[in-house]
C-alpha cells in the first residue's frame, strides 16, 4: 500500500496542536500517533546552519513509541532493529539515513492500520521537519505537507509556562516568551516553502468547520462531519496518561483563556510588553489573506 500523504503538525507547545491533531485524526483517511519526539530528543541542530545531526541512539524511544501505539513487544523489537544499526560510534554520519528511517517507521505504522495518510504531531519537530523532508527522495518529498498552528502570544505563553512546571525542565516566563517569538518567526520563514499550511488557533475555535474545510481542501481531502463529532474520542488514543496538561483537549471546541486567568496582572503585563506582537499580526494577515 502506497502512502499518499505524510503530514507533520508543528507549532509552539500549548498552541492547540493536540486539538487540531484530534480533529484531523477523526477523518476516515487519516491515522495519527502519540507524540513521537524522535527528532527533537535524538537530533541536535547545528549552530548557525540549523541542520540536524543525530546525537543519541533512537532504538529505545522507537520501542516505547511503538508500544504506545498498540504494537506488541515482539513486533516493536523487530521494527526497532534498523534504528539499532544506525546508532553507536559515527552516528552523526548517519543522520540523513536516520531521518529517512523515521519517515519509513511512520509509513509502516500507517500501513499496519490500513491507511494511506499519516499525521505526526510533535510541536518541537518544527525545526526538524525541513531537513527531514530534504533527506527524502524527490517523489516522497512531494507527499510531505507541514501544518503550522499559531495561537495568540499571551494565551500560548501563559499555558506553556503553567504546563511546563510539571516537566523535567520547567520554562521560566522569559523562556516561554522567547520560545513563542522564535518559533513563530521560524514558521513565517517556512511558509514560502512548498506544501506549507498555516492555521490560527482562534480561527479554528471560532469557525471550526470553515477552517477545517479550507485545510482539508488544501490537503486534497474531503470534508467529513466526523471531525467535529468524534475529535474528543480520538484524543483518548493520542494523549498519554502522564500528559496531564492535555486534559482539556476533549472539552467543547472554544478558545480557552484559563491559563491567562491564573497569572497575576503583573505577569500578564510582562508578557504583553516583551512578546513580539508583530509576528502574530503577520501570521494573521497570511492566514486570512484568501478568506
Amino acid at each position: 500500500m502506497s502512502i499518499e500523504r505524510r503530514l507533520f503538525l508543528v507549532g509552539v507547545p500549548r498552541s492547540g496542536t493536540t486539538l487540531l491533531q484530534s480533529l484531523l485524526a477523526a477523518h476516515s483517511e487519516i491515522t495519527s500517533f502519540t507524540e513521537s519526539h524522535l527528532l527533537s530528543r535524538h537530533f541536535s541542530l547545528l549552530p548557525i546552519v540549523g541542520r540536524p545531526v543525530l546525537r543519541s541512539d533512537l532504538g529505545a524511544r522507537v520501542r516505547g513509541f511503538l508500544r504506545e501505539n498498540g504494537l506488541e513487544v515482539e513486533q516493536a523489537e523487530a521494527w526497532a532493529e534498523p534504528f539499532d544499526r544506525l546508532g553507536g560510534l559515527g552516528r552523526e554520519l548517519r543522520t540523513e539515513a536516520a531521518l529517512r528511517e523515521v519517515v519509513a517507521l511512520f509509513d509502516r505504522l500507517c500501513r499496519e492500520r490500513g491507511s494511506r495518510t499519516w499525521l505526526e504531531k510533535t510541536p518541537r519537530h518544527l525545526r526538524f521537519v525541513p531537513a527531514t523532508e530534504d533527506a527524502l527522495d524527490p517523489d516522497l518529498r512531494r507527499t510531505v505537507e507541514t501544518i503550522h498552528l499559531v495561537r495568540r502570544p499571551l494565551e500560548t505563553v501563559a499555558s506553556l509556562h503553567l504546563a511546563a512546571r510539571d516537566w523535567p525542565e520547567p520554562y521560566s516566563l522569559e523562556e516561554c516568551v522567547a520560545r513563542w517569538d522564535e518559533d513563530v518567526a521560524f514558521t513565517l520563514e517556512q511558509l514560502d516553502r512548498p506544501r506549507q499550511h498555516l492555521v490560527l488557533y482562534e480561527e479554528l475555535c471560532e469557525r471550526p468547520e470553515a477552517t477545517l474545510r479550507s485545510l482539508l481542501d488544501a490537503l486534497g481531502l474531503a470534508w467529513q462531519s466526523a471531525l467535529l463529532e468524534e475529535f474528543a474520542s480520538q484524543a483518548k488514543g493520542l494523549v498519554l496518561a502522564e500528559e496531564s496538561w492535555k486534559d482539556d483537549v476533549a472539552r467543547p471546541l472554544e478558545a480557552s483563556s484559563r491559563s491567562v486567568e491564573k497569572l497575576s496582572p503583573a505577569r500578564r503585563a510582562e508578557i504583553e510588553e516583551s512578546v513580539d506582537h508583530g509576528l502574530y499580526e503577520r501570521a494573521y494577515d497570511r492566514a486570512t489573506a484568501h478568506s
